[in-house]
């Protein structure tokens, strides 16, 4: 399957979108959580840094699980602009993927490799998200 049916796919069930993006800030949540606990020293950003973007990304979970639960109804049917709420979350992300390189910068002599290259893989993820929900956005 490529991108275009993808993206035609998930125009025509919008509601998807803002699961996959409740699931995957979800998942970099409980990431960051964990590095932060467990293993910050593997990765090198410090603690207060790592649990600031938890924080933020607990936010665009609830935004976006929000979206998904109460925009639509169970067969994914809407009378919202959808659009404009896939709009805040797309300038949530870009913004999240602005700030990273500069942490990073920041932080260089502090990271380890698998910090460097998990927070590249992060933002590269994120980069890819973010240009899907635009192509889905513009409808």
């Amino acid at each position: 399957m490529n991108i275009k049916a993808i993206v035609e796919q998930l125009k025509s069930n919008p509601k998807v979108i803002f699961l996959l993006d409740g699931i995957g800030a979800l998942v970099t949540c409980l990431s960051l959580f964990g590095i932060g606990f467990w293993l910050q020293g593997y990765f090198g950003m410090p603690k207060r840094v790592l649990y600031s973007l938890a924080f933020v990304v607990v936010f665009y979970a609830v935004y976006s699980f929000s979206c998904y639960f109460f925009l639509f109804d169970k067969f994914g049917k809407t009378t919202k602009k959808w659009q404009s709420f896939l709009k805040i979350i797309i300038t949530a992300n870009s913004l999240y993927c602005v700030i990273m390189p500069f942490l990073l910068v920041q932080f260089y002599q502090n990271l380890t490799i698998l910090g460097l290259f998990y927070f590249i893989f992060e933002v590269i993820v994120m980069t890819v998200l973010v240009v899907l929900e635009i192509k889905i956005a513009s409808k």
